[in-house]
Formats: structure tokens, sequence, C-alpha cells
């Protein structure tokens, strides 16, 4: 991912002093639960058992789950990076779409993705889950790109 390389360049190389992060790191825990449990509420009853189901199955041990392909560090080494990037002056534009629905499915997510460091002046975080990962949409495309450039050009 293009996230996860920016992320290590921007860690390793003194020079960058900003980066933008689509669909990065984000931790599961409880508000990834909850928004799981969201979306099986929003679908007709009928269909909870077959998704509870699913959920409870085991999963073969040799079937790689999606996350694994990613190389974020744990938690705790993204909080010390991201503390260290932002002491160093490094703007940080991290967007989230729907496209990452295998990991992100509430926004509360992003709160303890980024810790005390949410509301820093230098992390910008926004959340579209009605986008896509490619923003196909020609609407959408100029809706990130204003976005984008909005963060990039200081005031």
């Amino acid at each position: 991912s293009a996230a996860d390389q920016g992320w290590r360049l921007a860690v390793a190389d003194p020079r960058v002093e900003g980066i933008l992060l689509l669909d990065g790191m984000a931790v599961q825990r409880i508000w990834f639960r909850a928004g799981q449990l969201r979306m099986m509420l929003w679908r007709p009853p009928g269909h909870w058992l077959g998704i509870l189901l699913r959920r409870l199955r085991p999963q073969p041990a040799n079937v790689p789950r999606l996350l694994e392909f990613r190389e974020w560090p744990d938690h705790a080494n993204f909080l010390l990076q991201l503390e260290q990037l932002l002491d160093r002056g490094v703007r940080i534009f991290a967007l989230y779409t729907g496209g990452v629905s295998n990991y992100l499915l509430h926004p509360r997510q992003l709160d303890a993705t980024f810790g005390r460091h949410r509301m820093h002046h230098g992390l910008h975080v926004e959340f579209w889950p009605n986008f896509d990962h490619i923003f196909f949409s020609a609407s959408d495309r100029a809706r990130v790109m204003d976005s984008i450039v909005q963060w990039a050009v200081p005031r």
C-alpha cells in the first residue's frame, strides 16, 4: 500500500514535511466491533443468523488475512512514530474511505488509532465512508482533490 510506504519514508527521512495517507493504519478493537454490529442490524433480520455463523466460523490456518499484507508497526510503535513526526513538524492528512470496510467501520476507531494526537494541529483526519478507495466518480475525485489542496496550501 502506498500509505504504508509513505509512512515508512516519512519516519526514515527527515526531509519529509508532509504526508497524505489514503486508507492507512486503523486499530480495530471495540469500535470496529460496534461498526460490525451496526452493519448487521441494518440488514433484514433474516440475514442475521447467516452473518453471525460466518463470523463465528473458524478460518483455516493457511488462509492469510488481508491485514497481514499491510506493513504497519504495532499500535504502540505507530503512536511513538506519530508523535515523532508531529514533533518534527510533519503535517499529516489521513483520509479514510469506505473502501477499507474490512478494517475500518466506525469513525471512533480513528480516535483510538491516533490517541491523544487525534486533535493535534499537524494531523488532519477525515472519514468518508460513502467513497470508494479509488474515487471512481468524477465528483469524488474533485472532492478529494479539493480537500488535498486545502490541506496542502498553507493559509
